[in-house]
């Protein structure tokens, strides 16, 4: 089997890196092939004349403005608020030049990550690849769909949802409260699996309802407020597995609530 060179630095975090060599890497015809070869489509690269950019859109245009969630692939939408922005449907935006976004065989919209092999963050990624999706989405974890194989490193097949969970801000107490259980059971699940998160934050929080991600929509509201969004913790880039016998305990989150 043919095996992708991955040509960068590969380091936990964020730390120092080549950003343009990294957004090339997803944009490169071989890395496009490779994936469809798998049955994934990666999304075009954005560029800003003779810059590539750390934003892309699904090469397979959305047929719909909008879009049901079907567990555990994510609510869709293509409006825009601000119309007179040029309009990009469901652009995504990573910064780290880590993960790329695709849409599998039957359009539905992923997120592709690179991970090292023999670390903690693929461990976890491998447990929670073999849990069953009721279970993750009772406890707020995002899915792993695939792990694909490619000599030293994995890539983790997650669906795409989004980041920005408090946009646009919840209106009623329920929604607050909502957020924070769903952060408090994704806690409490893992230090259950004696997995520390290490990075705990809200651009490690997602919602399963996509738009541009450069631009809101009133519709996130909408769902909301009608109890029909779910969050889920991601990104076990900084993570651990604590060895047995060191002493280290892992807490219930919730153990303080009443």
């Amino acid at each position: 089997m043919d095996i992708l060179h991955i040509p960068f630095y590969f380091e936990p975090g964020l730390g120092l890196y080549d950003m343009e060599k990294r957004f090339t890497f997803w944009a490169s015809p071989e890395v496009r092939e490779w994936f469809k070869a798998r049955g994934y489509t990666l999304y075009e690269r954005c560029w800003e004349e003779d810059m590539i950019l750390d934003t892309s859109i699904p090469a397979i245009p959305p047929q719909t403005d909008c879009g049901e969630a079907e567990y555990p692939y994510a609510y869709f939408d293509t409006d825009s608020e601000e119309p007179e922005e040029p309009k990009m449907p469901l652009r995504s935006r990573d910064m780290t030049g880590k993960a790329g976004f695709a849409q599998d065989a039957l359009g539905r919209h992923v997120a592709i990550k690179i991970v090292r092999a023999d670390t903690d963050e693929y461990r976890i990624l491998r447990f929670l690849h073999e849990q069953s999706l009721d279970t993750l989405k009772e406890n707020s974890i995002i899915p792993v769909l695939e792990l694909i194989p490619n000599g030293a490193f994995w890539f983790a097949v997650m669906p795409r949802w989004a980041l920005y969970i408090d946009t646009p801000e919840p209106v009623y107490i329920h929604e607050v409260v909502f957020i924070v259980h769903s952060l408090l059971k994704g806690l409490h699940y893992l230090h259950a699996n004696n997995i520390v998160h290490g990075d705990i934050c809200s651009g490690n929080f997602l919602v399963n309802h996509i738009t541009d991600d450069w631009i809101g929509i009133p519709r996130r509201g909408h769902l909301r407020a009608e109890k029909r969004l779910l969050y889920a913790l991601f990104d076990f880039d900084l993570s651990i597995i604590p060895p047995s016998g060191t002493g280290f305990q892992l807490t219930d989150p919730t153990a303080r609530l009443t």
